[in-house]
């Protein structure tokens, strides 16, 4: 493998040493993630971002069945119990 090998996609590089945090966005990005799953009417979005050197938030995709345990997992964040609470109370969901 190329030594720049995941500089492209970081799935396919040797990401052994990579940890992972969690990380609250800037109110404006999170304010446009919420307007984007308001718009498409979903409830759910793992969003891919590109941060360049200056700051600025680059939006690459949303993918609404985004893989999250993975990161739950990493993290210790509590991702699970809050779709589920999502789902069982409808707290947050989109209804209109």
């Amino acid at each position: 493998m190329a030594d720049d090998c995941g500089r492209i996609d970081w799935r396919q590089g040797d990401n052994k040493g990579l940890k992972y945090s969690p990380f609250t966005l800037p109110d404006n990005i999170s304010q446009k993630c919420l307007h984007f799953l308001r718009l498409m009417k979903l409830n759910f979005g793992a969003f891919d971002f590109i941060v360049t050197p200056s700051g600025e938030y680059v939006f690459l995709e949303c993918n609404p069945n985004g893989q999250w345990l993975w990161i739950e997992l990493e993290t210790g964040l509590k991702i699970s119990e809050a779709v589920a609470e999502a789902l069982e109370t409808g707290k947050g969901l989109i209804t209109d």
